[in-house]
């Protein structure tokens, strides 16, 4: 059994109590049992992010840092015990709660996915819905994981500013249509920000979407504008304030990189291969010839902007992820909007 504990305090060899304050990665031979927050005593063996073997190697110290772990704890059969209530405050809560709805939207995915097909393409498909409804990276989808990679698809795969995008999308396309034009669509729209953010695993591709997607709610209930790009700035301030390691982290650097070079770059692209969009689109074949030229050019500019990252930390060069894209990510849009109503 694999999870995640968030400590608060240590005890020494004499049993005294030490407040400490971290995260670490737990590996035990038997599940914990309760529900997800709950507290728990540990005995087991912790072991510290490892150094690069050889210089210029991969450091774990750095990696853990990015992640914000302090490390793992090996822990053997009976070496888990109930801690009682633990303390209350803010933090606990939205902790418990995140936990807690993590843990029921997994068994509630199980259960709406059919049980056909062979066993482990139950849990590739399980894995797969998991990955793209929550960011839940499991064993069973390194193999397909890998396949989304190399094709340049792994945006998909992963929770990102598109997921964040397609769902308010939905959810203001919905509002729109059933009560027109309303300022209080703003208030609707921060809380599907703030329950999303409770589902799905807080990486600062979705960091970086919730603040911009919250800034765009809350202009549209003041009723006033601020550029798109003034906003991801403040994601960036705000995500770098928080924890400063992240600037390190590949999803960050890729995130912040496409997300200006598509506000910079995208208008202009589309206009020099597609042509301009007319103001207003009367037939559905001209809407749907001129949506498809849209994100044509938003994945040229995404594909050009993170091929140096890609190059450089992964050794690819995904020459189809244009194309592939404009498949994908309408079938991803699908599993999204399905998956979340489900």
């Amino acid at each position: 059994a694999r999870w995640t504990l968030h400590v608060d305090a240590v005890l020494d060899a004499e049993g005294r109590r030490h407040p400490a304050r971290g995260r670490l990665r737990v590996q035990a031979t038997e599940d914990p049992g309760g529900r997800p927050g709950d507290r728990v005593r540990l005995i087991g063996w912790y072991e510290p992010p490892e150094p690069p073997a050889w210089p210029g190697g991969f450091d774990g110290r750095t990696w853990a840092r990015i992640r914000g772990d302090a490390g793992t704890l090996r822990v053997p059969a009976g070496a888990i015990e109930s801690g009682g209530d633990a303390a209350g405050g803010p933090l606990w809560t939205i902790r418990r709660l995140r936990a807690l709805v993590r843990d029921r939207s997994r068994a509630a995915i199980d259960r709406v996915l059919p049980a056909w097909g062979h066993p482990d393409l139950r849990a590739e498909r399980t894995a797969l819905v998991r990955a793209l409804l929550m960011g839940v990276r499991e064993p069973a989808l390194r193999e397909v994981a890998e396949d989304f990679r190399r094709s340049g698809l792994a945006h998909v795969l992963a929770i990102s500013g598109m997921h964040v995008g397609i769902v308010l999308g939905a959810c203001l396309a919905a509002l729109t249509r059933g009560w027109g034009w309303r300022r209080l669509h703003g208030l609707w729209l921060l809380a599907v920000v703030g329950g999303f953010l409770l589902l799905v695993d807080l990486r600062p591709p979705v960091l970086r979407a919730a603040i911009v997607s919250a800034g765009a709610a809350a202009g549209i209930l003041a009723r006033g504008r601020r550029p798109a790009i003034a906003w991801l700035a403040v994601a960036a301030i705000t995500i770098v304030l928080a924890r400063p390691a992240w600037i390190l982290d590949p999803g960050f650097q890729l995130s912040f990189g496409v997300v200006l070079a598509l506000m910079l770059a995208a208008t202009r692209t589309r206009e020099r291969l597609f042509g301009r969009r007319p103001d207003r689109l009367d037939r559905w074949r001209a809407v749907w010839w001129h949506r498809t030229a849209d994100a044509a050019a938003a994945g040229v500019v995404a594909w050009i902007a993170s091929l140096p990252v890609g190059l450089h930390l992964f050794g690819m060069n995904a020459t189809w992820a244009v194309p592939l894209g404009l498949l994908a990510v309408p079938m991803a849009a699908v599993i999204l909007v399905g998956g979340y109503l489900a």
